[in-house]
């Protein structure tokens, strides 16, 4: 237990005062790699024999996308697979080229109630951008500056500059994905009107989608389908044939995408307030995109948008579009995940892409990281971790092969279930004992758990009746469904001053205090060991504790921990388990949809510069699971 008592009071009557019942609301240069030659780079070219001269002309694919050095957003892939639980992660991550024109515009200066992520773009940048031809509604009239030969690819500002950074071949073979494509949008793309970037993990190789043309009319949107001349470009599916599960009176239910999605196909299923003509979302190159509604309100254009791919009736890919913004430490928080629910109305191709998806930004690195995490397709053999790095730029070689050395950048995350709490109060005549006098002290002696984050399946910002999250999840908060033990935090809190009430700080409650804890770790996916603790803060707690060493595989130790509050869903198997009794003085309130109990807890973000002794690449071995949570290396 991090925290003190007081703030646990204060948020558990705060969360009791709002509801009986919690509603979680909760290139132009060539990307130097030796896979290169094999797998191909972006060029253009009509790709199909079959398609006429006159058809091709009208035609646009990867020529729309530039090609960019990967080495000019420092990106880094890594690829993990872990054959014990049978899941993949495979993560990108980039800093910022701030020389892409727009991208390093936004300021989050949100205290104008007008503010939002479509208003806080320079003075000239809608002018800039509709010259450009962002209006792709005008494509093929005398109106628009694009043709198919003066196209956006060939644009400044309304274009996409593409980076892209292939698998290793063992990866592609146990999971599918063939390479990972960043995008850089100076002026976004559909309804998505503010500088942007976008990623795709995609499934069919960059040969391969160099055959997905269509007529855009030079835009990056292929045209109604009556209004295609090849196959090719029809099996965009984007007037929906062969996507339909069932229909049900004049409800079409879709295949290949969770309850709730629609695939944005011709004036068959318009998106009020994305696409309310009904404007297809096929994209040349890259295929017919898939959303979930509500996720493109404008109130959460701030929250990465998640898309899913379909080529011809096959998911192909996943796609996370995101403002620039996010980037630079703006949105309302650092971190998100988007599960994909797939139900009966789904083929069995939904196993070739990822079943979660996690954006997030890292302010210590200022790097941004999108990882998408899975199941394999074949589960023998052993686990490995594969390196493709040009984060240094110019200055560091391209690839490395398996992590080595034993100290490294590790981040690993635990939840923290309150088990053991006494606050030892020295004057216990005074009749504000509950609250602590300066040398008063919190001990605390609390098991910790790899976990499952929740967040987005509890979230009630998946309907429109609720606020968008995480608004209210309460107080922000993010969820987490104990897996296994995974070892035991225990020490003490010390406070320096007085304390007159719980409550903010600027009301003179919570009070300085410091922290000295040991944290004992004894998994095989971490290792065994303890790892010291300690630290300061003035408002709540502890704050952030830097790690000062460590015994068994944790000897040398050295980085800092980041106890936050969150939230734990006690649900019948975790009761069931034994892994946790619930204490009255931490529950938060109960599901509505469920009726399953929701505690407080305290996630326990560890961010080790040197995880000690044991060697990088056997303490990242097996964290690449779904299900514990989430070790990255950036």
């Amino acid at each position: 237990m991090i925290f003190s008592k007081g703030t646990v009071i204060a948020l558990t009557a705060a969360v009791a005062a709002s509801s009986a019942s919690v509603s979680l609301v909760a290139d132009a240069k060539s990307p130097k790699s030796s896979k290169a030659g094999k797998k191909g780079l972006p060029v253009t070219g009509t790709g199909d024999p079959s398609v006429s001269a006159a058809c091709a002309a009208t035609e646009n694919g990867l020529e729309l996308f530039p090609p960019r050095d990967p080495k000019e957003q420092k990106m880094k892939l890594v690829q993990s697979v872990d054959t014990e639980t049978c899941t993949y992660e495979l993560s990108v991550s980039w800093e910022p080229d701030t020389s892409i024109p727009f991208v390093d515009s936004p300021t989050g200066t949100n205290i104008n109630p007008t503010w939002s992520v479509f208003t806080d773009v320079p003075d000239d940048f809608n002018e800039i951008c509709y010259s450009e031809g962002y209006d792709e509604s005008k494509t093929g009239t005398v109106d628009s500056p694009l043709t198919p030969e003066k196209h956006v690819g060939l644009n400044e500002h309304y274009t996409e500059f593409s980076y892209t950074v292939f698998t290793d071949d063992k990866f592609a073979e146990v999971t599918g994905y063939q390479d990972v494509v960043l995008g850089a949008a100076p002026c976004g793309q559909g309804s998505r009107f503010f500088p942007g970037y976008s990623v795709h993990f995609y499934t069919k190789g960059i040969e391969e989608r160099r055959n997905y043309r269509c007529n855009t009319g030079g835009g990056f949107f292929c045209k109604t389908i009556d209004e295609q001349c090849s196959e090719r470009a029809r099996d965009f599916n984007m007037d929906g044939d062969g996507l339909t599960c069932d229909v049900t009176g004049n409800v079409t239910r879709r295949t290949n995408i969770p309850p709730g999605w629609v695939w944005a196909v011709d004036r068959v299923d318009p998106v009020p307030g994305v696409y309310p003509d009904g404007f297809n979302a096929a994209a040349a190159s890259q295929g017919l995109h898939a959303i979930f509604p509500f996720d493109f309100a404008p109130t959460i254009g701030d929250i990465p948008q998640h898309l899913l791919l379909n080529y011809d009736g096959e998911l192909i890919a996943n796609h996370v579009i995101l403002w620039a913004g996010f980037s630079k430490g703006l949105s309302r928080d650092n971190k998100f995940t988007r599960g994909f629910n797939f139900d009966d109305c789904t083929s069995e191709q939904y196993d070739n892409i990822a079943t979660s998806v996690t954006t997030e930004y890292d302010p210590d690195s200022g790097r941004t990281i999108v990882s998408a995490h899975g199941s394999l397709k074949d589960c023998s053999g052993e686990s490995f971790t594969k390196t493709v790095d040009y984060s240094g730029g110019d200055d560091e070689d391209d690839e490395t092969e398996d992590d080595e050395g034993s100290c490294g950048h590790n981040k690993i995350t635990l939840l923290e279930a309150p088990k053991f709490l006494k606050a030892m109060r020295f004057n216990d005549t005074d009749p504000n004992a509950t609250l602590a006098y300066a040398g008063d002290y919190d001990a605390f002696q609390d098991e910790i758990f790899i976990f499952e984050e929740l967040t987005d399946a509890y979230n009630s910002y998946y309907s429109a009746t609720n606020p968008p999250y995480p608004f209210f999840t309460p107080l922000g908060l993010k969820l987490g469904k104990l897996l296994e033990v995974a070892g035991e935090h225990r020490g003490t809190a010390n406070y320096i001053r007085d304390q007159t009430m719980a409550g903010p700080a600027s009301l003179g409650g919570f009070s300085p205090s410091t922290a000295s804890s040991d944290i004992k770790i004894d998994h095989p996916m971490y290792g065994t060991g303890t790892i010291k603790a300690f630290g300061y803060a003035e408002n709540f707690g502890e704050g952030v504790l830097a790690i000062t060493g460590g015994t068994g595989d944790f000897e040398g130790a050295y980085g800092t921990v980041k106890p936050e509050y969150g939230l734990i869903l006690l649900d019948s198997e975790t009761l069931s388990s034994g892994l946790a009794v619930p204490n009255p003085g931490f529950i938060a309130g109960v599901e509505s949809n469920t009726g399953e109990l929701i505690s407080f807890g305290f996630y326990l973000a560890m961010d080790f510069k040197c995880i000690g002794t044991k060697t990088t690449s056997e303490t990242t071995k097996t964290t690449k699971s779904t299900k514990s949570t989430k070790s990255s290396k950036h």
